[in-house]
């Protein structure tokens, strides 16, 4: 099988991190589209699309590879929660979360060149919140870890703290469900040992 190269449409070092763990190691090409919302749009609609389009960014430039476009949002109560602007901001989100269970989605979009295939989905993991305390919350924010965070949390750091169960996939709220990614692969007929084949022996 002909070598094909990845391409992450994401700048976050989430993502990446993930995908170097599966021993898949991405050219990062940030899309840098408008990831404003609808009106009135779905959570599910939502990540659908930016997914969708932050890949599609990416690939429309380029005549090969496989390019990779994700999107994670925190919904609690139907309301979307996105990365906090402000201190102010994290602090509400937290607070809206504390002691409850909220929904982390993530959409995922794979296309691969020559072709155009498409494949996309959307993973969702369910996430029950310890009660978090006024004080705690404010050490939180202050460690400035919230700020790139959809939800003002970040599961795979301090924020583990925060958090006392999952019901789902872990990867899913940390930004790139690795189900989805292989759910992908065979979709477009893709062998993931063959793509990582070079890099098993090295």
């Amino acid at each position: 099988m002909k070598s094909i190269e990845i391409i992450l449409a994401s700048g976050s070092p989430r993502r990446k991190e993930i995908l170097n763990n599966l021993k898949l190691y991405p050219r990062v090409i940030k899309s840098n589209i408008d990831e404003s919302h609808k009106p009135n749009e779905k959570p599910h609609a939502l990540v659908h699309r930016l997914s969708y389009e932050k890949a599609y960014a990416v690939a429309k430039e380029l005549d090969q590879g496989l390019i990779i476009g994700s999107d994670t949002i925190v919904v609690v109560d139907n309301q979307i929660l996105t990365q906090p602007k402000t201190t102010t901001e994290a602090i509400a989100m937290l607070t809206a979360i504390s002691g409850r269970t909220h929904q982390v989605l993530t959409g995922m979009t794979l296309i691969h060149q020559p072709g155009h295939e498409v494949f996309t989905q959307v993973a969702m993991t369910n996430v029950i919140m310890n009660p978090l305390s006024e004080t705690w919350i404010q050490d939180y924010v202050a460690t400035g870890e919230p700020m790139d965070k959809a939800g003002a949390y970040g599961i795979q750091g301090i924020g583990a703290t925060l958090v006392k169960r999952i019901d789902g996939e872990y990867s899913t709220v940390v930004g790139l469900s690795v189900q989805t990614l292989m759910d992908g692969f065979k979709s477009l007929n893709l062998n993931y040992f063959d793509l990582i084949k070079d890099q098993l022996y090295e």
